[in-house]
């Protein structure tokens, strides 16, 4: 019996350090820094349908909401920057958080993947009032969502979104034309 919480632990840190692992492709080395990569950031933008540098432009699942944030001058990087760069724990209340964990940890090795995910989600969440704001109150807004008051219950409806959409984009090409 003495074995039992021995693998449970074992089994837990394998899980945080399959996380950890996975989430160094968040960051790069710069010298002797760990710097964000924006290009995870511009991820959430590709999801939604933001202009992509290339020949081809995404359209995936939300393009009316990149193409207001697009009209009103609002880049990505604004917000979602701390988005990635917090995992969004900042974004929620505490015991939210460690339930977010809670998913970043079952995620294991597809966790950096996911976040992407979540990341548009959240943004979705709030698609009808972004699109009655302009440039300043957008900023604001996104930078300081209402979240205080978030039951488990619109987590739980959150992470079921970006599950469904992991689910239907990731692996899917025809959400690319050319432009």
């Amino acid at each position: 019996m003495a074995e039992e919480p021995d693998k449970e632990r074992g089994g837990g840190l394998h899980r945080l350090q399959s996380l950890l692992r996975s989430g160094r492709s968040l960051v790069q080395r710069k010298g002797t820094e760990e710097v964000l990569v924006t290009g995870r950031v511009s991820e959430v933008g590709e999801k939604l349908g933001d202009e992509a540098k290339g020949p081809k432009r995404p359209r995936r699942c939300e393009a009316e909401v990149s193409d207001h944030l697009e009209a009103e001058a609002v880049d990505f990087i604004q917000f979602a920057l701390r988005w990635v760069n917090c995992l969004l724990v900042r974004e929620l209340p505490f015991c939210l958080a460690i339930r977010l964990w809670d998913t970043y940890l079952a995620e294991g090795s597809g966790f950096s993947e996911f976040l992407i995910y979540l990341c548009a989600a959240f943004l979705l969440s709030w698609r009808d009032r972004l699109g009655r704001l302009e440039f300043q109150e957008l900023i604001l807004f996104l930078q300081r969502l209402p979240t205080a008051d978030w039951t488990e219950a619109q987590l739980e409806r959150l992470l079921s979104e970006a599950f469904v959409l992991r689910a239907s984009y990731s692996d899917a090409q025809s959400h690319l034309r050319s432009t």
